[in-house]
Formats: C-alpha cells, sequence, structure tokens
C-alpha cells in the first residue's frame, strides 16, 4: 500500500519483467469510487532499466478524495507484443487542510 497526501507530488515507481528499451506502451491507472480519475501512457512515465515510475501533480492529489482509498496499476506492453500488470495496489490518502496548490 502507498501513501499519499493531497496537495503533494509523489512519484510512484513499478518493477517490471522488461528492460524499458523493449516497451512499445504502458498505461498507469488510478482509480476511485469506481471511476478513473487519473491516467497516464508511456509518453507520462519514467522509464530506466526494468522499472517505470510517475510523478503526479499537486492538482491530481488534491482530486484524490481522503475518505476512501485509491487503487493504482500499471500495465505495459513489449515491442514483441507481451504484456504485464501490476497488482492493483491500494493507495492510502491523507488529506491535506488547504485544498489548493501550493
Amino acid at each position: 500500500m502507498y501513501t499519499i497526501c493531497q496537495g503533494t507530488t509523489p512519484t510512484l515507481t513499478w518493477d517490471i519483467p522488461y528492460d524499458v528499451a523493449a516497451l512499445a506502451a504502458a498505461n498507469v491507472t488510478i482509480q476511485q469510487y469506481g471511476r478513473t480519475l487519473i491516467e497516464r501512457s508511456l509518453k507520462d512515465c519514467h522509464c530506466e532499466g526494468k522499472q517505470i515510475s510517475v510523478t503526479l501533480t499537486q492538482e491530481e492529489t488534491l482530486m484524490l478524495d481522503h475518505r476512501c482509498p485509491a487503487k493504482i496499476q500499471a500495465a505495459v506492453r513489449s515491442v514483441s507484443d507481451t504484456t504485464a500488470r501490476t497488482r492493483v495496489d491500494a493507495l492510502e490518502i491523507v488529506e491535506a487542510l488547504k485544498k489548493e496548490p501550493v
């Protein structure tokens, strides 16, 4: 489980089964209450070795409701068309008192 605070810029990182040079596509999805709130594609990810990461913006983390855990998952597809997904992880959202970017 990840813990993030509203209004911050956390970087979330995953290990993937192949080197990033072999990636054709990737996406990261964050859902809450069964709705997709944040979606990132390969162009939005930082890739190095066998890891991908995304950094969320203050505005994105402020969209997340602290009263309900969010779900997050990363998915990748290689140039040879094999795919992998991470397990669905829970994101605990910590409330920020001031609901606007710094």
